[in-house]
């Protein structure tokens, strides 16, 4: 993260809390979610070369694929309580 920091030069170091699935909290860089996606893609990409071989859609893809099927403790409760409220509408 300190990396992709230096390369975008936040104005601010403020964290939010963010819960998951398998119980876990962390602390996240604001910066980090309320960057632009596409823009926080390419930064990303920037910071860490090796990621450059992923198609824009085929690395979001490889991602969401791995965490919901893979890995489903990692996916945050905001996203859970998200598509749940928009089941119930």
């Amino acid at each position: 993260m300190a990396q992709l920091k230096s390369t975008i030069n936040p104005p601010s170091d403020s964290l939010v809390l963010s819960h998951y699935q398998n119980g876990i909290t962390i602390q996240i860089p604001i910066w980090y979610l309320h960057r632009n996606g596409h823009e926080l893609e390419d930064k990303i990409k920037n910071t860490f070369p090796s990621l450059k071989k992923f198609q824009k859609s085929t690395l979001k893809m490889e991602i969401v694929n791995r965490v919901i099927d893979d890995l489903p403790e990692f996916i945050p409760t905001d996203i859970v309580d998200l598509f749940q409220s928009i089941q119930n509408s």
